[in-house]
């Protein structure tokens, strides 16, 4: 799709590549075996959209802008993979927008210097894989890491900016508190690294036990 808007419902089966131009005020689903290329050097907008992933979404350029009065839902139960340094924003704001990871959210490719972001108005609800393979995630809209696990070994998971709330498996120290808040009951299950930002003060921290 280069430009124009996608409308209704929509069943993506095979292969479909979406260049630029909107997806706005409907619901997507990428099937089972099924891919989305976003491969475009402009802006792909997607307000008020539901979007379900079933199979691979490859995020290799564009900004994907979010949000409107319904909201911008995104539901991943295959694999969204960010391919370079990338933008997903909330520009349309109101009721911002959610990203709901039960499947593997994976960042693969990334440079030491610059960073993909998760932006302001852009919350991360993980109940699956967060695997970042190179370079940095930086998370700046909220979220919760209530079930699943962070297994970035190589590449660095931020939490820069807003509220988080963590009780799934970390796997390493690479997973970092780096400007963002503590909220709630947090359990850290495995490594973490706290390199400045606060807890709320209402919040509680258990480090459980780890097997030696």
């Amino acid at each position: 799709m280069i430009g124009g808007s996608l409308a209704g419902n929509n069943l993506l089966t095979g292969g479909f590549t979406w260049i630029s131009g909107g997806i706005n005020g409907t619901s997507v689903t990428i099937a089972t075996n099924s891919l989305l290329k976003i491969a475009g050097t402009g802006l792909n907008d997607l307000p008020d959209v539901r979007m379900t992933n079933y199979g691979t979404v490859a995020w290799s350029s564009g900004t994907i802008r979010s949000g409107g009065c319904s909201a911008s839902l995104v539901y991943n139960y295959g694999v969204w993979d960010l391919q370079a340094d990338l933008i997903f924003n909330d520009a349309y704001g109101c009721a911002n927008a959610q990203f709901n990871n039960y499947g593997t959210l994976r960042k693969s490719v990334g440079s030491s210097t610059n960073s993909s972001q998760f932006q302001g108005g852009v919350y991360l609800n993980n109940y699956g894989d967060v695997d970042i393979r190179s370079g940095t995630f930086s998370l700046q809209g909220g979220g919760s890491f209530l079930a699943g696990t962070a297994t970035n070994s190589v590449g660095f998971l931020q939490l820069n900016s807003a509220n988080y709330t963590l009780n799934g498996t970390v796997t390493t120290t690479n997973f970092q508190l780096a400007g963002a808040t503590l909220t709630g009951n947090n359990v850290i299950n495995g490594s973490f690294a706290w390199l400045h930002g606060a807890m709320d003060n209402n919040a509680a921290l258990t480090v459980a036990t780890m097997d030696c």
